[in-house]
């Protein structure tokens, strides 16, 4: 944790009990706290602060909660925002959504104080350790960018979503190595949240259409692997 400096948390909730305490959670634990209440304003005051993190419930006001963050994830200058889900909602269809859009976690109310916060300070130190990491891979004619946020496939920039360039960047730096799917839920995603296994299997095919079929493989009953031969 950067214990000299705040991390701003955008939180995005219209029950005001909600609210106070997540308020209370955060302040005492020295994060800078905003609120929007209404989700047609998530993305103007997100580009605004800047935040590290959003905490937002699925079922937001006038707008679906699940749109508010695919169009976050959609902006340049928030790349490295960290988007976790609080929802009271039991569908299952919504929790697959939110992770193919790129949500670093989802998580159901009523807020567990300890949990809630041991989570955001694991997530948030894994993302900056992150920032330590290597930079730049090259595999051939398969570039990844962490400084930029952007895969190139020989000249041309390849548009992907957050968790899809995670999960090839990961993979491009074990090239060869074949992984499981709860290897890579873990690897990506953590081990304190609950991720289905069609989840990998979705993104793995969004990688594919875009950088082609030849360059992440199935071992079948097994899992995947980035091949590379120099």
């Amino acid at each position: 944790m950067r214990s000299e400096q705040k991390y701003k948390v955008l939180v995005v909730d219209e029950d005001q009990d909600t609210i106070d305490l997540l308020q209370e959670i955060l302040i005492k634990e020295n994060y800078r706290v905003e609120v929007v209440s209404e989700g047609s304003q998530v993305l103007f005051f997100a580009l605004k602060l800047l935040p590290d993190l959003v905490l937002m419930e699925v079922n937001t006001p006038r707008i679906d909660g699940i749109e508010i963050g695919r169009q976050l994830k959609l902006q340049p200058s928030l790349t490295d925002i960290l988007l976790i889900y609080l929802t009271t909602s039991s569908d299952e269809q919504s929790e697959i959504a939110a992770f193919e859009i790129g949500a670093d976690s989802y998580l159901n109310k009523p807020v567990k104080p300890r949990a809630l916060i041991g989570r955001l300070h694991s997530l948030l130190s894994r993302r900056d350790r992150k920032f330590e990491e290597v930079q730049r891979i090259t595999l051939g004619d398969l570039t990844i960018d962490r400084t930029d946020h952007k895969v190139y496939k020989g000249k041309r920039s390849i548009p992907v979503a957050k968790k899809e360039f995670e999960l090839l960047y990961f993979l491009a730096k074990n090239p060869n190595e074949l992984f499981t799917r709860p290897e890579l839920i873990n690897e990506v995603w953590g081990t304190k949240v609950y991720i289905l296994d069609r989840t990998i299997d979705v993104h793995i095919r969004k990688l594919r259409e875009k950088l082609g079929d030849e360059s992440i493989t199935t071992v079948k009953g097994l899992g995947y692997r980035l091949e590379w031969r120099s």
